[in-house]
């Protein structure tokens, strides 16, 4: 199977820039056989790597919370944060050996051509777009229709209203009631302000009486659309009574945007209609991807705490990428809607059940099979017992957006209407880009400007550059071509560097290792009673030969070209420092769906 290649003509005007960059998938696997763990086998090496590791920019590994200072502190973003640490009463700062072990295994994957195993294959992402890009064009065919009839020619919203409830562990929707031949209705905020309360605060729900009208066409900036628009309004003391002509529902104030000067009204549930029941899947789905930060913190989400709850939301059917069909839904008329495939379905599957050189190595679990590795990592601890640390007021970190098309699939086109998205097929059309990689920067991008928002900055504590740590790895077994992988990774080239901890993007982590190998002698160490002579240092001869075995078996197993090319790849990512222009884009750029050249491309 040939992968779909990233485009690589790209004009300056179309070409985006961010922090990270991808090595390339490959569609070739280098399968190597498992080794028992009972005994020492002879032509195999056992020892261990004294590794020195030096930080050339800050670093910050963040600790856990204690569950005190968790409740404590959940909802505040602002607090700083500690660097990790073992005991705390001393504080002294230590790198988890689990976080070297995760940095050293992600670059052993990539040389070795070993399975891409430890991603989210089942994250499905939600999208909403009304610009002039390719997933426009699928999330209007699925949300906007275009009225003919009776001479009305404006777009309107597909989605019906109505109320989810929770019976019983299940969820379901019971549609709203149909006034003039609508399940909703808009209002102006200039109508709202009239109201005696203050009812325009974003993300509020408001019980209300109000005057419905019949839908017409409606001229908007660039469009005419279709709804029916209410003038008369109040809200429902639950004193009131009905007057003529008058109906029950709900005032749905969504979030604030710029230009944004209506709201949504729902009518009351319809109780002679069929409940709608929905799929333990999309409900999960709208828990992981759907309630946002400020949903959650305005406890805006639309999926009932209880059984007496009937939160009023809008929905819609629509098919997944085995043609069943779903119901998904959100709390304004244009919610997100889920991409057909998940990320995981870009990824290829290389399920013979063989294990790759990494997995025989560090060990993998496969079902009901699994297997032990045969390295160790120990914790880095200070060198000398220095220890300065540097505080930084930096913008929130957040976490990866692949929801980004542009930048996380392959495309081979710059036309913003003709991307792959991720309602492109899998293979056919497009593969994800590869391992994502963070770019070395000699410098940490402090904010500039304080603003105090808790929201969209915070503080933490790193260790400032220059600071050594020592650790161990520990290995039994390994053979000329795997220990070769492990010190290939562990001992780069001259000007290549490793990314460590939290805040790589903004140029935290970089980080330099020095390798001193020693093996073993495994005869003389069950022959003879003393504790130190069986133990051997190598020189670095040693280590360059052992090198030298894995990338002849690279070069024999995948081949010359294959192997060179992402060697050059992987190198040049971590050649320290990396290009110039590598910090994330502006708002208005996301907008135009610039995309990222290969890191090849990069000055």
């Amino acid at each position: 199977m040939s992968l779909k290649e990233h485009i690589s003509n790209l004009p300056e005007e179309r070409k985006a820039h961010a922090p990270y960059n991808f090595v390339k998938l490959s569609d070739s696997i280098a399968y190597f056989e498992d080794v028992g763990l009972d005994r020492y086998y002879p032509n195999r090496y056992s020892g261990y790597i004294d590794c020195t590791l030096t930080n050339l920019t800050d670093l910050y590994i963040r600790a856990g919370y204690t569950l005190e200072e968790y409740i404590r502190h959940r909802d505040d973003k602002f607090v700083p944060v500690e660097f990790f640490c073992v005991d705390k009463a001393t504080k002294e700062p230590v790198i988890p050996g689990s976080s070297i072990r995760g940095m050293i295994r992600e670059l052993c994957e990539i040389i070795s051509f070993a399975k891409m195993k430890f991603t989210d294959r089942n994250k499905r992402m939600l999208y909403r777009d009304m610009s002039s890009s390719s997933s426009a064009k699928d999330y209007i065919g699925l949300m906007s229709g275009r009225m003919s009839k009776d001479g009305f020619t404006g777009f309107y919203t597909k989605a019906s209203a109505g109320y989810i409830k929770e019976d019983g562990g299940e969820y379901y929707i019971t549609p709203a009631k149909k006034i003039n031949n609508v399940q909703y209705f808009r209002i102006e905020n200039d109508t709202i302000k009239k109201l005696e309360n203050n009812c325009l605060k974003e993300f509020t729900r408001h019980k209300i009486w109000f005057k419905p009208t019949k839908p017409e066409d409606h001229q908007h900036s660039k469009r005419k659309l279709y709804y029916a628009k209410v003038e008369e309004i109040m809200l429902d003391d639950g004193k009131t009574k009905k007057r003529e002509g008058w109906e029950r529902g709900w005032l749905i104030i969504s979030g604030s945007m710029k230009k944004k000067h209506m709201q949504w009204i729902i009518p009351d549930e319809d109780l002679e209609s069929t409940s709608i029941e929905l799929s333990g899947e999309d409900i999960e789905l709208y828990k992981n991807e759907a309630i946002t930060d400020k949903i959650n913190k305005n406890k805006f989400s639309v999926i009932p705490q209880d059984k007496n709850e009937s939160i009023p939301c809008f929905y819609i059917q629509y098919e997944d990428k085995s043609g069943q069909k779903h119901y998904f839904f959100g709390h304004t008329g244009m919610f997100r809607i889920p991409y057909k495939y998940s990320i995981g379905d870009y990824i290829p599957l290389h399920g013979d059940g063989r294990p790759d050189m990494v997995e025989s190595v560090f060990g993998y679990t496969e079902g009901k099979k699994a297997h032990k590795g045969r390295v160790l990592f120990t914790d880095a601890r200070l060198a000398d017992k220095q220890n300065v640390v540097s505080r930084h007021h930096v913008s929130v970190l957040g976490s990866p957006k692949p929801s980004s098309y542009q930048l996380y699939l392959n495309q081979d086109t710059h036309d913003i209407g003709k991307l792959k998205n991720y309602n492109s097929k899998p293979f056919d059309e497009t593969v994800i880009r590869g391992y994502k990689l963070y770019w070395h920067k000699n410098y940490v991008k402090d904010v500039e400007n304080k603003t105090g928002k808790k929201d969209v900055e915070t503080e933490f504590d790193a260790i400032s550059a220059g600071i050594s740590f020592e650790f161990k790895v520990y290995f039994e077994n390994l053979s000329n071509e795997e220990l070769g992988m492990l010190l290939w990774v562990l001992k780069l080239p001259d000007g290549c560097k490793y990314k460590l901890g939290l805040g790589k993007p903004l140029g935290c982590g970089s980080v330099d290792i020095k390798p001193v190998l020693y093996l073993y002698n495994i005869k003389e160490k069950y022959s003879t009673l003393s504790l130190t002579s069986w133990i051997q240092k190598q020189d670095d001869g040693k280590i360059d030969e052992l090198k030298k075995d894995f990338e002849d078996c690279m070069n024999k197993r995948i081949g010359k070209n294959i192997f060179g090319e992402r060697r050059r790849i992987l190198l040049r990512m971590l050649k320290f420092p990396g290009p110039k222009e590598t910090d994330y884009m502006e708002l208005e750029q996301f907008k135009s769906r610039e995309i990222l050249p290969g890191p090849t491309g990069l000055k």
